[in-house]
């Protein structure tokens, strides 16, 4: 079971640094996200469609969510993805 919590939590923190290096705007590489590779931001956003609805949802604004609910979310999110698929490694580990 510890293993597969280090197993999410790594992905899970790894999952908030890409998203910050491909949409943060203090990024170092923002520009070239922005520039040279569109196809990365097009296929990241919709793969956390979840946390932006949920951060749009708590922030009842309606000029777009709060951003540190996102990242907790995309957190989240990725933490959970990584916890199923560590089962998954986990069985064909011990067979």
């Amino acid at each position: 079971m510890k293993w597969r919590v280090l197993f999410s939590l790594v992905v899970g923190l790894g999952a908030v640094l890409v998203n910050w290096l491909i949409l943060g705007d203090s990024s170092p590489l923002h520009e070239y996200f922005l520039r040279h590779a569109p196809g990365i931001r097009g296929v990241w956003l919709p793969l956390n469609f979840i946390p932006v609805l949920l951060s749009v949802i708590a922030s009842s604004s309606h000029g777009g969510g709060n951003e540190l609910v996102y990242v907790v979310m995309v957190f989240v999110q990725w933490f959970t993805i990584a916890f199923v698929v560590s089962s998954f490694l986990t069985r064909l580990r011990h067979r």
